[in-house]
């Protein structure tokens, strides 16, 4: 039985195997990261480019599946299919993305967390602080309905991006804003979506879907 770090380096030296002959030339690292709430977490970083930023794999969640008893092999192969998975995704296949400002400033999103228990997270993030909290600032790369892949605004990214905090804060809210939950009318909604009917209208704090005058929709 492998220990912790044995874990690790053996993920390490045969996940290539395991992975598309495009990766065989990828370099590998293993960090240990400060996650929200100051939890410490290790995550496998693969990169082709030193302008690739994402993703960065957990490997704790695949120690514990080897330590319940999975195979050592099996486990180094979950691995690569999460890499793999990644790799699916339209938006994690450009590199470099999250240092053009232009192309994420319309990912933004802000994220409350306890300034007191974040401490070693925050260090070398950009966040604002409101009384005992601290907003921190994130870029959205891929959304569906099972999973959030997001990277946090750091002090290099800002810097890269030669803008001021204020500007962060206004493209942020902006942006998380346009994604807000909303109520509105189900007939109206179902119209616009189904038919095609309807100018959808994105507001400050609300979605209205406005329907053409005399289109009767029964749900």
């Amino acid at each position: 039985m492998k220990n912790r770090n044995e874990f690790f380096e053996y993920v390490k030296e045969h996940i290539k195997d395991y992975l598309p002959p495009s990766l065989r030339e990828a370099q590998l690292s293993i960090h240990e990261w400060v996650r929200e709430n100051d939890r410490k977490t290790h995550v496998l970083a693969i990169r082709l480019s030193e302008h690739d930023t994402f993703p960065n794999i957990h490997l704790d969640g695949f120690y514990q599946c080897y330590l319940g008893g999975k195979e050592l092999d099996a486990c180094v192969g979950d691995v690569a299919d999460v890499y793999i998975a990644y790799g699916d995704m339209e938006d994690v296949k450009e590199p470099g993305i999250i240092w053009d400002y232009e192309k994420v400033k319309d990912r933004l999103l802000i994220r409350l967390c306890d300034l007191q228990w974040n401490q070693g997270y925050l260090k070398d993030k950009v966040y604002t602080v409101h009384g005992d909290f601290a907003a921190a600032y994130y870029i959205a790369i891929y959304e569906d309905r099972e999973k959030l892949l997001k990277v946090p605004v750091t002090e290099l990214l800002i810097s890269t991006w030669g803008i001021s905090m204020d500007q962060l804060h206004k493209d942020a809210l902006l942006a998380d804003r346009s994604s807000l939950p909303a109520l509105t009318d189900l007939n109206v909604l179902l119209c616009s979506e189904m038919f095609g009917i309807g100018k959808r209208k994105i507001c400050w704090q609300k979605e209205q879907y406005i329907i053409p005058r005399g289109f009767l929709c029964c749900a």
